[in-house]
């Protein structure tokens, strides 16, 4: 810069000093983006501004799920709900910002207590579910194995577990060398023929089951993503064990097999069973439990003690479960009988009910 002042105060010409100057500036480097893949606590700002630019991704992931509730990231469910529709483009203008993210990708896993989970139903749980918002997720609510958990001195078994942090770091490289290049091309993953037809047959039976009183119609929100999460499910399964060619169909059944688990799981935390009788309601947990936490499976001979599923299962008061097990047995879920042994009230489980992908409850 100096030398271009000492020409312009000696009269010299300073049109090719100033063009070599410019010429400088512009091959300055681009300074060096700082990633953070993984986030705990992050606000709407934030989060577009982690995804400026084309094919950026982050992971909003957290074991403490109270504090993902309590932030803001939360008050900004359009803005989730968005980046879970993966657009081409989102932008986020501001008076005093204009920000651009191309092809965003985001990620949320969040684990947590009941209560955290309760208090934030009740300040925004209508929003959250009428948005669609917690349709979005695969949800799970596993029962508690307190008092059944075997202790040993056997070191846990951890061979397969190498070969998962190998994949991910090749991916990782994958990723960092395509974002580093500024070329985001994506991989088009394609379903085998097979496994179209199969995914056609699942769509077909998702929106059967939406009519009145069958299984999905009170958790119609979950349905509508269903079939997309599943398909996305596949293609994450295909890609990261890479399998080649087209998504086959044995890939596509395991998905399905996680989805139904989690169909399961959402309609007994989400569904409107409050007009429902307290006996189905209560019949329909039960079951659920059995079938979930109980049943030994199609070729086995099932029996529970009543008072262990008094104990342990999601009916604590013996009046509501007796009349839930009433109803049970009348639907053939089950059989009420005394042990040979020790006279007491045991329940067999009917494997043709239990069988059942949605039983008829």
């Amino acid at each position: 810069m100096w030398i271009v002042t000492r020409a312009v105060s000696r009269g010299h010409d300073s049109d090719e000093l100033e063009a070599r100057l410019l010429a400088h500036g512009r091959s300055k480097p681009a300074e060096p983006r700082l990633r953070y893949f993984m986030r705990q606590e992050i606000t709407g700002k934030a989060i577009a501004e982690a995804l400026v630019g084309d094919g950026e991704s982050i992971a909003i992931s957290t074991d403490e799920g109270h504090v993902l509730f309590r932030s803001e990231a939360m008050s900004h469910l359009g803005l989730l709900n968005r980046l879970w529709d993966s657009p081409d483009v989102l932008m986020r203008d501001r008076a005093d910002e204009n920000l651009l993210a191309m092809n965003p990708r985001v990620s949320v896993s969040i684990m947590t207590q009941p209560e955290p989970l309760k208090a934030f139903l009740d300040r925004k749980g209508s929003v959250a579910k009428g948005s669609g918002h917690w349709a979005r997720y695969l949800v799970g609510w596993p029962q508690s194995n307190m008092g059944f958990r075997q202790v040993s001195g056997e070191e846990p078994n951890w061979d397969h577990l190498p070969v998962f942090q190998q994949r991910i770091r090749v991916l990782l490289d994958r990723y960092r060398t395509m974002i580093e290049s500024g070329s985001i091309e994506r991989e088009l993953i394609e379903f085998s023929l097979d496994a179209k037809d199969r995914w056609v047959e699942l769509a077909r039976e998702t929106e059967r089951l939406l009519r009145q009183g069958e299984y999905l119609s009170d958790i119609n929100d979950f349905a509508a993503k269903v079939m997309e999460i599943l398909a996305r499910l596949a293609a994450a399964m295909h890609y990261f064990a890479e399998e080649a060619g087209p998504i086959s169909v044995d890939t596509l059944n395991r998905a399905f097999e996680i989805v139904r688990w989690h169909e399961s799981e959402y309609k007994y935390l989400f569904s409107h069973e409050t007009a429902a009788p307290q006996d189905l309601v209560d019949a329909r947990a039960v079951a659920h439990y059995l079938k979930t936490r109980v049943w030994n499976g199609l070729f086995s001979d099932t029996w529970v003690p009543r008072n262990h599923v008094l104990r342990n299962g999601p009916i604590r008061k013996r009046d509501r479960l007796a009349a839930a097990l009433d109803l049970l047995q009348m639907r053939g879920a089950i059989r009420i009988g005394t042990g040979y042994k020790d006279r007491k009230c045991h329940l067999q489980l009917i494997n043709y009910f239990f069988n059942q992908q949605q039983m008829p409850l």
